[in-house]
């Protein structure tokens, strides 16, 4: 048993210059996209549809798509590469977050966001809060963790592509 886990342009430009790369695709028996709706979008689109090309046919191997959205994209590029008779299941049930869960969102110009963060969570530090902050890219997400670190009144845990995955993993231990 192998198992090849890649990220989209890697693994397309080993499709397309690495010498029989593409034919060890060929044996390829199951196919497992995560963060589909990403891999659905115009960035990642034309690279996932160039891998699944070096791949068997959707009929002679199992796929599997996993995304929190199911956009017409994401829909589309599962029938794309998958079976016709494709079966989908909803592990969430509804879209409520559990009753114990205070959830809030703020939708504020960029050039806001640093102060309305900080707002936030000067109003909100308690034994018991916990937040979580999204960013675009590791070099943001390492900006933000280092200003509030600085500024000493939460703690601060750093998880992004810049950090080792063994600082990712201990991080992710801490917060919980």
């Amino acid at each position: 048993t192998v198992l090849l886990i890649a990220t989209p342009g890697r693994l397309q430009s080993h499709v397309a210059k690495t010498e029989s790369f593409a034919a060890r695709l060929s044996t390829v028996q199951i196919l497992v996209l995560d963060e589909v709706d990403q891999l659905a979008s115009d960035v990642f689109r034309p690279a996932t549809l160039d891998i699944v090309k070096a791949l068997p046919a959707a009929s002679q191997r199992q796929g599997l798509f996993y995304s929190a959205t199911l956009s017409d994209d994401v829909t589309a590029l599962v029938k794309a590469i998958g079976r016709e008779e494709y079966a989908f299941v909803d592990v969430i049930q509804d879209d409520h977050a559990p009753e114990h869960i205070d959830q809030h969102y703020t939708v504020v110009p960029t050039e806001r966001m640093t102060e309305s963060l900080w707002r936030f969570t000067r109003g909100n530090v308690g034994p018991d809060f916990k937040a979580v902050a999204i960013f675009m890219t590791g070099r943001i997400a390492a900006y933000y963790a280092d200003a509030f670190r600085k500024a000493g009144t939460l703690a601060v845990f750093e998880i992004h592509a810049r950090r080792s995955q063994k600082q990712r993993t201990e991080e992710s231990e801490k917060f919980r």
